[in-house]
């Protein structure tokens, strides 16, 4: 009996020696994995032999502790530029409270692509990746969405943020005194802020699709960027500076935006090249006093205003193309702006606008299929110059209350109304135009008062009206005699209408 008592017995403990790595606990990894997870991870597990594709649903914090984060499974790599930390593949939930990943102090080589991440805290500066007092990090093809901040970047230098998703945040991707950052080829919709960058310098914004933002990308204090080739739609602004100095906006699609598809304020010599801008609701390209700019060989369409300067100085306008707007080149209250060798057709209202706006060069221009060619309101001292003002519903050129304005050289054809017309008008001088075949007047004056009328040639159509209501014996004797003036015309009709003159303008 007690031999087989025995038997059994030796029977039993074969069986659970063979089953012991089930129940026999390894200490050592249970401290290893305890301390990784509240350095690290908030609490969640880590596959060490699987870090690439592992899911983590909770925060990192790194603070400059690459090695300890390697060894935890947080990371893979060297953090040199050939083998940067790579943190990778990871779903993580912010819970409402702080960043999903925070990267401090820390100037190692840095790659995190492929996480998704929301959900962050709705403090200030809370983000679903923030990148805090670093260098050299790489942000590739990261989901960021449904946070305070998508992407936050504080006093970062040499980072690119290229191919991410950042919808459905308060700010999609925003940077702080941030230099050498490169934001390229992301897909940004329906943020308050779409890209961001303030207090920045020597950044690129290139190829971005900013949609559906109230701003798509606004920069605020920043000097020296470049923004280019990115389509920028359905905002309320679409590119906007504030106190932007020395930027390069070049080849960016601003379409379908609520306020204005670029806009300036404060803002001086920044470049606009090759900018196209159509179906902005209100302004297409807007200056608000923001000097030495120069905007050139833009495409400006099916704006309310194409190109509108307020309160602006010193400003190039060239080489455009400004169709289909209510109101092509429009300046208010600017001085000292050059608009030249632009091409402005088929604008609703005005062609060429000044008004309050005084010393500006008006050059080159064509401007035709216009209600107004070019029209002068109350300004003065300004060159209007060699531009081809033709088939303009009203008139080709149009001064109300402007004074001392020299009008030399151009040419104003086939007009619906008068080819150029002064009301109110003193002290211009009107040198060697050609006016010609215009439907009324090739020049029409109204209580205007010492203009010098000479050198022009203005031929005559069977249009034009009866020279009517001069007032003065004199000023019919010295035009009939006149010898500056070219006067082509049939028996019964001459090119130019006066009313209530006196001895006062020189034919």
């Amino acid at each position: 009996m007690k031999s087989r008592l025995y038997v059994i017995t030796l029977i039993i403990l074969c069986v659970l020696y063979s089953f012991s790595p089930f129940f026999i606990t390894d200490t050592n990894l249970i401290d290893r994995n305890n301390y990784y997870n509240s350095e690290f991870s908030n609490g969640f597990d880590i596959d060490e032999d699987s870090p690439k594709i592992s899911t983590i649903s909770g925060k990192i914090h790194i603070n400059n502790n690459w090695s300890a984060a390697k060894a935890a499974g947080i990371c893979t790599g060297n953090g040199t530029y050939t083998e940067p930390y790579t943190i990778q593949d990871l779903v993580i939930d912010g819970g409402d409270s702080g960043s999903g990943i925070l990267i401090e102090n820390s100037a190692a080589y840095v790659k995190i692509e492929n996480c998704t991440v929301f959900d962050s805290g709705n403090l200030e500066f809370d983000a679903g990746i923030k990148l805090y007092n670093v260098r050299n990090v790489l942000l590739i093809d990261n989901n960021c969405s449904s946070n305070s901040i998508g992407i936050m970047l504080y006093n970062t230098d040499g980072t690119t943020i290229t191919a991410n998703t950042v919808i459905n945040n308060s700010y999609g991707i925003y940077g702080n005194f941030c230099i050498y950052i490169n934001i390229s080829r992301n897909i940004v919709y329906n943020n308050s802020f779409g890209i961001y960058l303030y207090r920045s310098a020597y950044s690129t914004i290139s190829e971005n699709t900013a949609n559906y933002n109230d701003y798509g990308i606004n920069l605020n204090n920043v000097y020296s960027n470049i923004v280019l080739g990115n389509i920028i739609n359905n905002n309320s602004r679409g590119i906007n500076f504030y106190y932007g100095d020395s930027n390069d906006i070049l080849q960016n699609i601003a379409s379908g935006n609520s306020i204005a598809g670029i806009s300036l304020f404060y803002s001086d010599h920044n470049e606009f090249l090759d900018n196209n801008i159509i179906n902005n609701i209100y302004y297409g390209i807007s200056l608000h006093f923001s000097h030495f700019n120069n905007i050139s060989v833009n495409s400006v369409y099916h704006n309310t205003y194409g190109i509108y300067l307020i309160g602006s100085y010193y400003n190039y306008v060239r080489i455009n193309n400004v169709n289909y707007n209510s109101y092509g080149i429009s300046l208010d209250f600017s001085i000292a702006n050059v608009i030249s060798e632009n091409t402005v057709n088929n604008n609703n209202i005005i062609g060429i606008g000044l008004s309050y706006s005084d010393n500006s060069f008006v050059s080159g221009n064509i401007v035709s299929y216009n209600s107004d060619g070019i029209y002068l309101n109350n300004s003065d001292s300004n060159s209007i110059m060699e531009n081809n003002l033709f088939y303009n519903f009203n008139h080709g050129l149009n001064l109300y209350y402007s004074n001392g304005n020299n009008i030399t050289t151009n040419t104003v054809n086939y007009n619906n109304y008068h080819g150029m017309a002064l009301y109110y008008s003193d002290f211009n001088i009107v040198l060697n135009n050609t006016s010609n075949r215009n439907n009324m007047a090739g020049l029409h004056l109204s209580s205007s008062e010492y203009n010098a009328i000479l050198g022009n040639i203005l031929l005559i159509s069977s249009k034009d009206r009866i020279l009517r209501a001069l007032k003065s014996a004199v000023s019919i004797f010295l035009l009939l005699l006149s010898c500056v003036n070219l006067w082509i015309r049939p028996f019964s009709s001459i090119s130019i209408e006066l009313y209530s003159l006196g001895l006062s303008n020189l034919f």
